[in-house]
């Protein structure tokens, strides 16, 4: 009888210890499960951020490219008016007695040919 009941302890811790086994295993399943599940979700809140953050890249892009036209622009009628205010009523007064002397260089040239 005592070999029985061995028997029956060991038989009965035997199934208790596959029964834990059995139940941690499951456990394990379901805490990866959750755990698949957690990293999925950050996952989509990551690629929400990603598609964000390009429409954000690209607008800032645009906004960069209208300032460097805006700047460009800017350059150049700065330029126009620096070069007009660098000039007096004297660069006037040359300017126009150049064109004037070029003109009449132009005529003499044409009455050269005109003879020859």
């Amino acid at each position: 009888m005592e070999a029985a009941r061995k028997e029956l302890f060991i038989a009965a811790g035997e199934r208790h210890s596959n029964s834990m086994f059995e139940e941690h295993e499951k456990i394990e399943k379901v805490s990866i499960r959750q755990s698949l599940s957690k990293v999925k979700e950050e996952i989509e809140n990551l690629r929400r951020k990603e598609k964000d953050l390009e429409v954000l890249l690209e607008a800032t892009e645009k906004e960069i490219e209208e300032a460097k036209l805006g700047v460009s622009t800017s350059e150049k009628d700065f330029d126009a008016c620096n070069n007009a205010d660098l000039l007096n009523d004297d660069d006037l007064a040359d300017l126009e007695q150049k064109e004037r002397l070029e003109a009449m260089c132009q005529d003499l040239i044409n009455y050269k040919l005109c003879l020859d």
